[in-house]
């Protein structure tokens, strides 16, 4: 019985470009007080990301504030640091994904809002390509993670501390002007649907290709299934036109290939 574990897909365009990733995980100016969005960061604490403010405070037994059930610090706080853009990446398109902030997490770009994030638990992900310079000139990114009671977003409180921050990694990476999205939940933009029967199964796949191009681009989306032993044992390709400005969902049907114990998707 064949186990296969592993799904592969490529996007195919004539002119393809690598992925490029930079981790943010130093150089990074912290302040634990809701300041201005234009506040000068030189007096601020020097932190690195995955970062909590309350790795202290949340450790503690003190007695509660007034009407609450902890009594550590839940409030609005900020990060800032510089992003290093290489010229390289001009044509490029480029995005910011963030592992996850806890709770709520207003991003900005050169002092541009580039969306908010409400949960402390999801990975999210803006492209910014608009925002910053590919001339050199500097490039600031500025978090503001607040941890506060927010009446919509859980949890509320408990008997375990809900820690604010930057929590997870934080990425700046380049793709082509035709990519499969980072954009969908943050996720690799990769999906299967896998229909299972006695000995055998069946995969569906579904990429979503986006176009951020002013033209519509005709692409290939190879999938590839690998099995235990790393050898292809089933392949599809599919040429589809992408219209500019547009994220389209390519789906294909890999036909019965045998038993599928686990499936995941790369990029």
């Amino acid at each position: 019985m064949q186990v296969l574990t592993t799904l592969f897909a490529l996007l195919l365009v004539p002119t393809l470009m690598a992925r490029e990733t930079l981790t943010l995980s130093d150089s990074w100016k912290f302040t634990k007080t809701d300041a201005p969005l234009t506040a000068p960061v030189a007096d601020w604490e020097n932190v690195t990301v995955p970062h909590t403010w309350n790795a202290q405070d949340g450790q503690t037994h003190a007695k509660p504030e007034p009407g609450h059930n902890f009594a550590y610090y839940r409030g609005p706080a900020w990060y800032a640091r510089t992003l290093e853009v290489p010229k390289t990446w001009n044509g490029r398109r480029v995005f910011l994904r963030f592992g996850a902030a806890s709770l709520v997490a207003d991003v900005y770009v050169n002092g541009q809002h580039m969306g908010q994030h409400r949960g402390g638990f999801a990975a999210f992900c803006y492209e910014v390509t608009s925002a910053v310079h590919f001339d050199g000139q500097p490039n600031e990114l500025r978090v503001k993670v607040d941890n506060s009671e927010f009446p919509d977003v859980m949890p509320l409180s408990g008997d375990f501390t809900v820690f604010g921050g930057i929590y997870r990694p934080v990425e700046l990476f380049a793709t082509g002007p035709v990519c499969i999205t980072p954009l969908d939940y943050a996720t690799s933009g990769i999906y299967t649907d896998q229909k299972l029967e006695a000995g055998k199964a069946e995969i569906e796949t579904e990429v979503k290709v986006s176009n951020g191009s002013s033209k519509p681009a005709t692409v290939g989306v190879a999938v590839d299934i690998i099995d235990a032993a790393h050898t292809v044992v089933q392949s599809g390709l599919v040429d589809v036109t992408i219209p500019p400005a547009e994220t389209k969902a390519v789906k294909q049907t890999d036909g019965s290939i045998g038993y599928v114990e686990q499936a995941y998707a790369l990029q």
